[in-house]
């Protein structure tokens, strides 16, 4: 994933399973997504597998 990228929460069990944002930040190694929710506009970390790719 990249800066930009539209994706959505896919995390069973997870209080945002479900909502969508777009990626701010992404850690070197790829594993750790940063992502400004559309519901709020807050940031919150995600790891790669927890997020769905909706487009670019």
């Amino acid at each position: 994933m990249q800066p930009w990228d539209q994706v959505k929460v896919v995390s069973d069990g997870h209080p945002r399973d479900g909502t969508a944002g777009f990626v701010i930040a992404v850690d070197k190694s790829g594993e750790r997504v940063t992502v400004r929710m559309d519901e709020d506009g807050s940031a919150v970390a995600f790891s790669a597998d927890q997020l769905k790719l909706l487009g670019r």
